[in-house]
């Protein structure tokens, strides 16, 4: 390339991954921004400063790219929410309050933090949605308390660890929504509030 002093200069060429991670994060964006129904490749690559054919090099298609850019941050997400919500459960379970705001005020973050993925991902096509919902969301979070439902409730009782998967499906779901009424209810609920009741309710009830 000859710029204007007609001297030669290089355009430094960038690394496929460092490509790849810059489309990924403008398909994240514009997602979020116009669900996946709303949301054209062509637009992703002019976000993306490339053109609909390099697009195309790195991913075979929207959908791929859909489940790259946020599918896939949702699966990474789940193991922060799987040791956060257990320590909220364990802490409820010992009845100590301040120990349960505090582990729950980081489980509300990081769950606060995923809902435009989570958004997006649900809701932004009725019919995607439902079967992101059926395939992917629901299994695992079925998993997810499955797998971290032992020695939340004490005693040795058959039902312990169905108790224990129900508990554990509470705190997530209780933290989801008050985290969707914060983002939806023109600021009826603030953090503070919700990490305040949601522990008082868990510190009394489980630990009670």
């Amino acid at each position: 390339m000859v710029n204007d002093s007609g001297r030669t200069s290089t355009r430094r060429r960038m690394p496929a991954a460092e490509r790849r991670s810059q489309i990924v994060n403008a398909a994240k964006k514009m997602f979020v921004r116009y669900g996946y129904s709303g949301t054209r490749t062509r637009h992703i690559a002019e976000a993306a400063g490339v053109t609909e054919a390099v697009l195309y090099q790195h991913f075979p298609s929207k959908e791929a790219l859909f489940e790259d850019a946020i599918v896939s941050v949702l699966t990474k997400i789940r193991s922060d929410i799987l040791m956060h919500t257990r320590a909220v459960a364990e802490a409820a379970l010992r009845g100590d309050l301040e120990e349960t705001k505090e582990a729950e005020g980081e489980l509300y973050d990081i769950i606060d933090n995923f809902l435009p993925e989570l958004g997006a991902a649900l809701y932004s096509d009725p019919g995607y949605g439902r079967t992101f919902y059926a395939q992917h969301f629901l299994p695992r979070m079925r998993r997810m308390a499955t797998s971290h439902s032992s020695s939340f409730v004490a005693g040795q009782d058959d039902n312990a660890a169905e108790i224990s998967r129900y508990v554990i499906s509470a705190i997530y779901g209780m933290n989801l929504g008050y985290a969707l009424h914060a983002h939806f209810g023109k600021g009826e609920v603030s953090k503070e509030r919700a990490v305040h009741e949601i522990s008082t309710i868990l510190s009394g009830g489980i630990g009670g």
